[in-house]
């Protein structure tokens, strides 16, 4: 699955980061398959968690810097 950022991402700095429902939203795909692609190896993992700190919490969020994901929109 090929990644293009959207213009909107231009302005934004290396560390600002996205969370699995952005890259799926830019992508066009579901959240699934953004971990699918991970899991496979065909998308770059995250490189960043925000921790929930509410015990009932059911996942911490994976989040992608936009450096990261600027070098593999710029590799493919």
């Amino acid at each position: 699955m090929q990644l293009t950022l959207p213009q909107w991402t231009r302005n934004l700095p290396n560390d600002a980061r996205l969370t699995s429902k952005d890259l799926a939203r830019i992508m066009g795909c579901t959240t699934k398959s953004i971990s699918r692609l991970v899991s496979e190896g065909k998308f770059p993992a995250a490189d960043g968690a925000h921790h929930k700190s509410n015990a009932g919490a059911r996942k911490d969020k994976h989040l992608w810097s936009m450096g990261l994901l600027r070098r593999f929109e710029s590799e493919q």
